[in-house]
């Protein structure tokens, strides 16, 4: 178990032997051990696997100081990677302090080095300049670098160097070469490209089979415009015409990110007649994704593609009608017209639609509020597989709110939507396990359900995790396990008490662990999040007022009274009634 949340950072992280730092499986204990007897001996890849370690907090607590320390004495002896990730470090002020001076210095380092992260870098800091580091903008700079790295085999650095020939940028236009290099990558962008040429006899013959050959690599890679590209040879009669795998294409593209205005290439070329329900129900994700994610432009799409869907008489695509109107509708919401579509679905047998309407029934505006249809709906949902509509019922039955309380139907439905994978069930079932709430206390499967938050970025259960670890709740008491997971919960906002557990295991922990500098640190970060939160408080005045005298380990309690001891299993207290007002998650 490690913080993946680091990995946002850009660092280049692999393990040796092609293990991949996400693979829970990989024993990175031994990894550790071997990596730190290679080190003593000034290995220079050990020294950057120990900083990589330490960076993701593999199987111990996340030390960014350290990692840095291991990634720089690994670049001091020449490891190229190890100096791209101490660029990166004084970029983000990661284990030691920002600095733009030395980030640019580790960045020309490890390209001297030969690494090609470095060189992609360099080549998009030249392309379009980078103040921050003082990088005046160079085209022929650029393709300087992007060559180097193509000449690495890195994909994107090829895909750049190739637009950079093909359109005579920072060099003279050379399509013969850009076409070679295009060959060359192995990406969807660039076999898309190579499509294109052969469609339009770009310094190629034209050649419609050729085109489609290298449509259909570009979709195989994942590339939204080849899908785009390949559905029009579909539409052109160069595949035989199928409106079928037109829409299912087009929609494809939009869910991998196309620019390309899925909803008039489809009300323009496609009639409908000839689609299969399951490519409408396709369509209706589209439109999903688009209400999700997209502004008002893709908002308006996402209405005439579920118009579309719902002439055709797709259920889904009419109940998600009814969450346009009660949502979007350009800022003036309908509830009346969305009770009609969610009743409409509901009659065809739309599952969704009984949640939907459950919601409705609970939270309308209007006279027609009733509590009680709403836990009907919302039980037919349950019944019907409906994860939102099981946890929602769950928690109810947890809080004893529009229901008399009772901890075996709670646990029930709990378990029943945390089994579906629903994230907002995990913490909650957990604490049941944990405390034997309508189950037998089972601290290993409160860990199980904790873990599966923490998978799923969830602050709580990562918090939850480590006050067991803490306390040794069922549990082997593990300081260093505490720490990872407080960090993992501070990682993922989770606020004050985060960063006061962390401060705790600081302050409590082994004499490895133990550091009442970073303690202090904590508390501030914890203040900073709540200025209020007393724990935080009262610790940092604690270690302020003993800093120059601190008794020995055992003796931590005496000076925090019990502030480990109760607060760290209060803090989370709220957490059922912000669940149970908390929006529909999935």
């Amino acid at each position: 178990m490690f913080n993946n949340y680091y990995l946002k950072f850009g660092l280049d992280l692999y393990l040796p032997k092609g293990e991949k730092v996400a693979d829970q499986n990989v024993d990175f204990q031994s990894i550790y051990k071997k990596s730190s007897k290679s080190a003593f001996w000034g290995n220079a890849d050990a020294y950057y696997i120990l900083g990589v370690l330490h960076f993701i907090g593999a199987d111990m607590p996340v030390n960014l100081e350290e990692a840095f320390r291991c990634f720089e004495k690994a670049m001091n002896k020449k490891h190229s990677t190890a100096a791209y990730n101490v660029f990166r470090c004084y970029l983000n002020g990661l284990g030691c302090k920002q600095d733009a001076n030395n980030a640019r210095a580790a960045l020309m380092k490890a390209a001297e080095l030969g690494s090609s992260s470095a060189y992609l870098t360099l080549g998009n800091y030249y392309y379009k300049s980078n103040a921050a580091l003082n990088i005046a903008e160079d085209k022929q700079l650029a393709l300087k670098y992007y060559k180097l790295g193509a000449e690495k085999y890195d994909a994107a650095c090829k895909e750049n160097y190739a637009i950079m020939l093909e359109n005579g940028i920072g060099t003279t236009v050379n399509l013969r070469e850009a076409l070679k290099v295009y060959h060359d990558t192995a990406s969807g962008f660039a076999k898309n490209k190579i499509g294109m040429w052969y469609c339009n006899g770009k310094e190629v013959a034209k050649d419609a089979k050729k085109a489609v050959y290298y449509f259909e690599r570009a979709v195989e890679y994942g590339n939204a415009d080849g899908m785009i590209n390949l559905g029009y040879m579909y539409l052109w009669g160069v595949l035989p015409k199928d409106e079928d795998k037109i829409v299912n294409l087009w929609c494809d593209a939009a869910l991998n990110g196309s620019k390309t205005n899925i909803t008039e290439l489809i009300e323009s070329n496609i009639n409908g007649d000839n689609i299969q329900p399951a490519t409408f129900e396709k369509m209706v994700k589209v439109a999903e994704y688009y209400l999700k994610y997209g502004n008002n432009e893709s908002v308006d799409q996402a209405w005439n593609l579920l118009m579309f869907a719902n002439i055709h008489d797709c259920v889904s695509a009419v109940n998600l009608l009814g969450v346009y109107y009660n949502y979007f509708n350009n800022g003036v919401k309908d509830y009346k017209q969305a009770f009609d579509y969610y009743k409409e679905a509901a009659d065809s047998g739309c599952v969704e639609a009984y949640a939907n309407l459950g919601d409705y029934y609970m939270s309308s505006p209007f006279a027609d509020k009733d509590v009680q249809k709403a836990l009907q709906w919302y039980l037919k949902a349950a019944e019907n597989g409906d994860a939102y509509s099981m946890n929602k019922l769950g928690c109810y039955y947890l809080s004893g709110q529009y229901v008399a309380q009772d901890m075996h139907q709670a646990f029930y439905w709990l378990k029943q939507a945390a089994d579906k994978d629903y994230k907002p069930a995990f913490y909650n079932l957990a604490r049941m396990y944990e405390h034997g709430d309508g189950t037998t206390k089972d601290i290993n499967s409160a860990l199980y359900y904790y873990n599966k938050g923490v998978e799923q970025n969830d602050a709580g259960c990562a918090y939850a995790a480590g006050c067991l670890y803490f306390h040794g709740e069922g549990v082997a008491k593990d300081y260093s396990k505490a720490l990872q997971y407080f960090q993992i919960s501070a990682c993922y906002n989770g606020g004050a008490k985060a960063y006061y557990g962390i401060a705790l295991c600081y302050c409590y922990g082994n004499k490895e662990l133990r550091n009442f500098e970073k303690a202090l640190v904590n508390c501030n970060n914890a203040l900073q999040q709540d200025a209020n939160f007393t724990p935080a408080l009262k610790l940092k005045n604690d270690l302020t007022d003993n800093q120059d005298n601190l008794k020995p380990a055992s003796d931590l309690k005496s000076i925090f009274g019990d502030v480990a001891g109760n607060v760290i299993g209060e803090v989370f207290g709220n957490v059922l009634s912000a669940v149970l007002t908390s929006g529909r998650d999935d």
